[in-house]
């Protein structure tokens, strides 16, 4: 058994739906989903291009 790599996370937010019990307004949804499509995903590493 061996340890693994573990990228930085410096300037990340770790996102789980399941620990914030209070609900966003439809605004604040709103917001915050535009603003989710408008940055790039860091949630999975990009995989080397096979062509």
């Amino acid at each position: 058994m061996h340890a693994y790599a573990v990228q930085d996370s410096t300037g990340m937010l770790k996102m789980d739906a399941m620990e914030n019990p209070i609900v966003c307004r439809p605004n604040c949804r709103r917001n915050w989903a535009g603003a989710s499509a408008r940055s790039p995903s860091t949630a999975t590493p990009a995989r080397a291009s096979t062509s």
